[in-house]
């Protein structure tokens, strides 16, 4: 089966993203914070993200990623990581309850690429995110 089959273009992809510097920065004309592609390091696996069509089948919206008050939830589609030529694979951890079950990887042609590709997929991924928890109309910290 191809990697990216069984996920759907509009299905939501989220990334649980600390509130610091190195992670998101002001956009200098509005001050709303935004993630840079630090936010999206590559394990030796992928980068780590958990699917919103599983987390929602459990009754689980983007709010239980949250496990320390500074983090914040950002999303993006599949169809965004599609266009950077990067792959979705389903890798479920169930140490990690109870959102573990919705865990992905995102992936190059290998599971880590080449550090120019790797940086332009992360880039690609940070451009395209936007802030679903908490909610965009409140103020981080």
């Amino acid at each position: 089966m191809e990697p990216n089959s069984e996920f759907r273009d509009d299905e939501v992809i989220y990334r649980r993203i600390p509130n610091k510097p190195d992670f998101l920065a002001p956009n200098l004309l509005t001050g709303e914070k935004l993630p840079t592609h630090t936010a999206f390091r590559w394990d030796r696996d992928g980068i780590s993200v958990h699917r919103s069509s599983i987390l929602s089948a459990h009754n689980l919206g983007p709010e239980a990623m949250v496990k320390k008050e500074e983090h914040t939830v950002y999303g993006f589609s599949v169809q965004t990581v599609r266009s950077c030529k990067a792959k979705l694979i389903n890798d479920p951890d169930l140490d990690d309850p109870p959102i573990g079950i919705a865990h992905a990887l995102i992936q190059g042609d290998v599971p880590k690429p080449e550090k120019p590709v790797r940086r332009e997929i992360s880039e690609s991924l940070a451009q395209a995110s936007r802030r679903y928890y908490p909610p965009e109309d409140t103020p981080l910290a």
